[in-house]
Formats: structure tokens, C-alpha cells, sequence
């Protein structure tokens, strides 16, 4: 019923995703603005309920509260979820299109993972292509929680964000790093500045049960800023590293400081223990496929092996010195000399799918 400056009404919505829900609305009109006095939905054992006004100079707000919330039922044929908090929305329109939204946010989801409630909480602006956190926006899943201020503006294409991991899943700094874990969680600070495309990274972060290539870790810590471009990367960073394998080689800790400039990744030391078992080693390695080792170590037990001079080599594309397949990409070691033991081991070697050379 109307007599228009209000108006009251029953709704029934239903769709082919299951949804069926119906309730009451009231809308009132003033001169300056529309009121919408409420919306009040139920159907099964959820229900949404929303108010709020829209002024006739553009601007708006809606506050909404869910109870028991599936998007699967509204907008998605996908997941059920069980929403349950409330959503406020504060914006702008100008010229039919929508100039600036606020989002504030204090949700919590219980039925996507079964054994993990999700929760989101906090405030983001968005205004001219410009998301701005200002305040801490914060999303936990189970006991993970990821805290993120700072703003992407999506116009110029720019990062400019601080994140304060506990927990986390290593996706996120997937999502900013070329490179890719494969699994674990990270506990830190993560700041990423620059471009989508290739975001500068600076980072403080202990990681556990990490997979990387052929590397399975308990535990390492990283230390360190990566500056990105579409030719090379810069940085420098320091890994502190707990007990793991590597090619299903165990060792206890290891330490390892990296450099990264235009010609390739500097090595300034890396060293693995295990038991009596020792690793060590330095050198460079270039953009170019040449490389130098200048210090290698090996000692096992009574046993061990340590380079007289530095050792040259080259690598063809798509050789990766980490995981150690060659296929039929070339690794040569140009001519080197190791103290093995008591002995000279001298030659050198081209490694394939087979192995050629001199000993």
C-alpha cells in the first residue's frame, strides 16, 4: 500500500538455485532523499535484513545484517556458505555510475570449511579506481589470520600495501612473487610496493612445512627486499633454515645469504649440515647461463672433497641447478681440480640425459 510518500509491501523471491524467501519492505520519499526503512527477508532458517537512505544528490548507505546467509542460493551455484554479521555500505553516484564506496564489514562464514570459520572485519574505501585501507582490514580462517592496510590503485596499476601474517597460507605471497610454494604457512610481516605486474617485496617471515621445487621443509626464516622489472630482479635476502631434505637428502639447518642483481644471483654463502655431514658454497651465478663457484665443500663423515680454484660452468636454458634435471639441456663443467680425500680428482664434464667428459 502507498500513498506516495510511503509505501509498505510483502516480497517473495525464488529462483532456480533454491532460493525461496519473502518477507515485508517500507520505503518512505522526502524531498531531499528516499528512506529505506526496511527490508526483512526469511526463508528456511536464514534471513537478511536492510535499511538505510539514498540521498538525491548521489550519496547513499545500507546497512545490512545476515543471519545464516547462503550466497549459493543468490548469486552463485556453487559452495553453500552460512553468512552470518553485518555488511554497511556508504557511496557515491555521480552521473549514473558509481564514484565512491565504503565498505565496513564484521562477518563471520561456518559452513565453506567445515573445520575452519572464516571471519572478516574492518573498513575499505573505494574512490576513483583507488582502494584505500586505511583502517586494518582483517581475515581469519580457522587459526590463520591475515591483517592488511594500504592501498591498490587499480588506474595506474600500483601496490601499496602492508600485510601482517599469522599463520597464513603461503597463497598470499604467491600472489606477489613470481616464483610459486607449493604449500605452508607463513607468520610475518610482508610489505609489497610497486607495479601488479612485478611488486617489490620486503619481508620478515618464520615459514613451516614448506615445498619448494625439491626442497621439503620444516621450517626457515626469511629476511630480505626483492625489487622486480620485467628484465631482472634485485635484492638481497638471508634464509635461516630448519631441518628438511633436499632430493630426498636430509639435513639439519642451513644458512644462506643471496644477492640478486642485473647479471644474475650472487651466492654469498650457503651451508647445510647434517650430523658430521657438511655443505658449503659460493659463487655466482649468471643471467647468461655461465656461472662460478668459488668455494665448494663437501665433507661426510672421514670423507670430503674442497675445490683448489673456482669452478666455471654453463648451463642451457631451462636447467635447474635446484631440482637437477637436465633432460636435454647441457650442464658443462669446464676444466676443475678437487682435493678428494688424500687425492686430485682433475677433468671436466657435460651432463645430458647422459653423462660426457674427462676424470
Amino acid at each position: 500500500q502507498s500513498d506516495l510518500k510511503t509505501f509498505e509491501g510483502n516480497v517473495t523471491l525464488t529462483n532456480d538455485l533454491g532460493l525461496h524467501t519473502s518477507g515485508n519492505i517500507s520505503l518512505s520519499n522526502f524531498d531531499d532523499f528516499f528512506s529505506l526503512d526496511q527490508v526483512k527477508l526469511e526463508g528456511e532458517d536464514a534471513s537478511l535484513s536492510m535499511s538505510g537512505i539514498y540521498q538525491k544528490d548521489g550519496h547513499f548507505n545500507i546497512s545490512t545484517q545476515l543471519t545464516d546467509f547462503d550466497l549459493n542460493k543468490w548469486i552463485i551455484d556453487d559452495l553453500p556458505t552460512d553468512l552470518n554479521g553485518l555488511l554497511a555500505i556508504e557511496g557515491t553516484v555521480k552521473e549514473n555510475k558509481l564514484d565512491h564506496i565504503t565498505l565496513t564489514m564484521e562477518l563471520i562464514e561456518t559452513k565453506l570449511y567445515k573445520d575452519r570459520d572464516i571471519s572478516v572485519s574492518g573498513t575499505a574505501d573505494y574512490v576513483n579506481e583507488l582502494l584505500n585501507i586505511e583502517e586494518p582490514l582483517e581475515l581469519s580462517i580457522g587459526n590463520s589470520r591475515v591483517i592488511v592496510t594500504g592501498t591498490s590503485d587499480f588506474k595506474n596499476e600500483v601496490y601499496n600495501l602492508d600485510l601482517d601474517l599469522d599463520n597464513a597460507d603461503v597463497f598470499i605471497i604467491n600472489n606477489f612473487w613470481s616464483d610459486n610454494l607449493e604449500n605452508g604457512k607463513a607468520t610475518g610481516s610482508l610489505f609489497v610496493t610497486g607495479p601488479f605486474i612485478n611488486p617489490n617485496l620486503s619481508a620478515e617471515l618464520v615459514l613451516s612445512n614448506i615445498s619448494y621445487k625439491n626442497f621439503k621443509l620444516e621450517s626457515f626464516e626469511f629476511f630480505g627486499s626483492l625489487n622486480s622489472s620485467d628484465q631482472y630482479t634485485t635484492g638481497d635476502c638471508q634464509l635461516r633454515i630448519g631441518s628438511g631434505t633436499w632430493n630426498e637428502k636430509s639435513f639439519e639447518s642451513g644458512v644462506v645469504d643471496l644477492s640478486y642483481t642485473q647479471e644474475g644471483l650472487e651466492i654469498t654463502s650457503a651451508e647445510f649440515k647434517n650430523n658430521n655431514n657438511f655443505f658449503q658454497l659460493s659463487g655466482v651465478l649468471k643471467n647468461d647461463g655461465n656461472g662460478i663457484f668459488d668455494r665448494l665443500q663437501i665433507a661426510t663423515d672421514k670423507q670430503y672433497l674442497i675445490n683448489t680454484k673456482p669452478i666455471e660452468f654453463t648451463f642451457g636454458e631451462g636447467v635447474d641447478l635446484l631440482e637437477l634435471e637436465w633432460g636435454e639441456n647441457e650442464l658443462t663443467l669446464k676444466p676443475f681440480e678437487f682435493h678428494v680425500n688424500d687425492g686430485i680428482l682433475t677433468g671436466y664434464l657435460t651432463f645430458t640425459d647422459e653423462i660426457d667428459g674427462l676424470l
